[in-house]
């Protein structure tokens, strides 16, 4: 109906009227505050979306359903009172209220739905009823003001990736009551250095003080922070399960770990050095990526395959050698500018496109593969494309291979244009 009327400043709306309808004020930029008579039953979608001077809205008690992204963008609202009369928020409906700065859930709510509250980076405190029973996905994604929340025993689902971004928050206590969290669910909490699991919950624990959640059914670790101790009985470091904890500096991997899933470290800026124990057997795609002080790391022999992006942008990552064990590289696996030498050894039969892409400092391969026309460096190993502005020009490269190898690797159409072929390896 005012969709649009950026130059509105206020409106009377009747008694008479039972419903706000969808995008009925949204862009109404100009509108600072409103006044919403009790005959309202509802506001719909979009209705004060990208009401950017709005300051304040009395929501009445008449209300019993507030539409998917009835707010989103309403960025100089500061608070909002939720009255006992709603039993839907709709997903996105205060998305973007970076002004909030808290706000209550009545206990009329059971469900806060995908990205209810996400992009309110003011938030600093939001108290949640015991009627909750499930926290939706990005529910509060990018709250980075929120410094504390309180799950109720109510809640048995957090949703994928329902706190991701919330580097204010510094601890997390789980209840008893909790039996599914979802992927990526505290990723990118940075500040985070306790978290707490119910000894009552029946799926997860955070057995000796550990400071991490731990799925008990396959003993994986899902959730760490900077202060976590990984206990001797974890097999699997899950999936973004320290991903953005820029805070952890160092950490040890305890000898009955299988399994390094995806992301589990990445963004860990602040990670200096670790050490994988030789019951690894797989490290998963991005596991390390964009750990840029990461200056050393040992592979051991009993990894059989580095994934995708493994160790991508570890920019002060200077040298790695590749155990025998390992078979295959991912993709951009070593997308690392600083890297300086690499040793593949001859068991690796498969190496993605773009492994060593960028790797400008890269002066020394050391490839142990006794036939050119077998090895799997290739061009595309060292770029993306063929006019790749990143790519790793094999003309600065010297290549060492096996001795009695020389003159194969010389005369080859793609390893006879390196710098140099040395074959120095006995």
């Amino acid at each position: 109906a005012f969709a649009g009327c950026s130059s509105l400043t206020s409106i009377e709306i009747p008694n008479s009227v039972t419903e706000i309808g969808g995008s009925a004020f949204m862009g109404c930029s100009s509108l600072t505050s409103i006044e919403i008579p009790n005959s309202v039953a509802e506001i719909g979608k979009y209705a004060f979306s990208d009401c950017s001077g709005l300051t304040s809205i009395e929501i009445p008690n008449s209300v019993a359903e507030i539409g998917g992204c009835a707010f989103w963008g309403c960025s100089s609202l500061t608070n909002i009172e939720i009255p006992n009369s709603v039993t839907t928020i709709g997903e996105y409906a205060f998305c973007d209220c970076t002004g909030l700065t808290s706000i209550v859930i009545p206990s009329s709510v059971t469900k806060i739905r995908d990205s209810a509250f996400a992009g309110c980076s003011s938030l600093t405190s939001i108290e949640i009823p015991n009627s909750v029973t499930e926290i939706g996905k990005y529910a509060f994604n990018g709250c980075s003001g929120l410094t504390s929340i309180e799950i109720p025993n109510s809640v048995i689902r957090i949703g994928e990736d329902a706190f991701v971004g919330c580097s204010g928050l510094t601890s997390i206590e789980i209840p008893n009551s909790v039996s599914e969290i979802g992927e990526y669910a505290f990723s990118r909490c940075s500040g985070l250095t306790s978290i707490i699991v119910s000894q009552n919950n029946q799926r997860y624990d955070s057995r000796d003080n550990c400071n991490a959640i731990i799925d008990k059914g396959d003993n994986k670790l899902i959730v760490g922070c900077a202060k976590t101790i990984i206990p001797n009985s974890v097999t699997e470091i899950g999936k973004c399960a320290f991903h953005g904890c820029s805070g952890l500096t160092s950490i040890e991997i305890p000898n009955g770990v299988i399994k390094i899933g995806k992301y589990a470290f990445s963004d860990c800026t602040g990670l200096k050095s670790i050490e994988i124990p030789n019951s690894v057997s797989e490290i998963g795609e991005d596991a390390f990526s964009y750990c840029f002080g990461l200056t050393s790391i040992e592979i051991p022999n009993s990894v059989s395959e580095i994934g995708a992006h493994a160790f991508g942008y570890c920019k002060k990552l200077t040298r790695i050698d590749i155990p025998d064990s390992v078979t295959e590289i991912g993709e951009n696996a070593f997308n690392c500018s600083g890297l300086t030498s690499i040793e593949i050894p001859n068991s690796v039969t498969k190496i993605g496109e773009s492994a060593f892409l960028d790797c400008k400092r890269l002066k020394d391969i050391f490839l142990k593969q006794e036939d050119p026309n077998t090895s799997p460096l290739s061009e595309f190993c060292l770029r993306s494309e063929v006019y790749d502005p990143q790519a790793t020009e094999k003309s600065n490269i010297t290549l060492h291979v096996p001795i009695g190898t020389g003159y194969a690797y010389r005369h080859h159409p793609f390893f006879g244009k390196f710098k140099e072929v040395i074959a120095d390896i006995r």
